[in-house]
């Protein structure tokens, strides 16, 4: 398992691993994750005494993939859900919906932190971004789901990597993550 950074939030950044861990061990080899992989259990994601959240982007390998990488440049399919670390409310969550995102890394069309956040993983892996409002929405937020100065979590299901997305890579459902400004 690989984390960074870690910092004052450490005991409250390893609860939170510990309880996605708990939640994707119904999810099987994490190599043949498919559109069928294990949602994670929303009540599970944060815990009630998580404390204040961390003031840098953390990534956290839940399982980690075997397949092809992550670069920017890619188009991404997978499995997306947003939490605001306020409130545990969801932001977005593509299980229930049966469609995961497909986002092209780098493109700016996602909050920074997400696309910084997925670089390196692996097909097949789960990762937990812990992504502060710098990163994310700042002190604007993004219409009624997120507010001002909001730290997101968000677990990620890698489904595929595309290192040849096509000149017009799709970004229709993206409107969900938005981009950020």
């Amino acid at each position: 398992m690989r984390r960074q950074p870690v910092g004052p939030t450490l005991p409250v950044v390893l609860a939170l691993a510990a309880a996605l861990v708990a939640c994707s061990a119904d999810a099987g080899d994490p190599a043949d994750l498919g559109t069928d992989t294990a949602e994670p259990d929303v009540d599970q994601l944060l815990p009630d005494d998580r404390g204040s959240p961390p003031g840098e982007l953390v990534v956290e390998d839940l399982s980690e993939g075997e397949g092809a990488t992550v670069t920017a440049g890619v188009l991404i399919e997978a499995h997306v859900g947003a939490l605001r670390w306020s409130d545990a409310g969801e932001v977005a969550w593509t299980w229930s919906a049966g469609q995961p995102y497909r986002i092209e890394v780098g493109a700016g069309r996602v909050v920074e932190g997400f696309e910084r956040g997925v670089v390196s993983m692996r097909e097949g892996g789960r990762r937990m971004l812990i992504v502060p409002p710098d990163l994310a929405y700042g002190e604007d937020g993004a219409g009624t789901e997120v507010g001002p100065d909001e730290t997101l979590v968000f677990v990620v299901d890698l489904l595929s990597v595309d290192p040849d997305p096509p000149e017009e890579a799709p970004g229709d459902d993206l409107d969900q993550l938005g981009d950020g400004s």
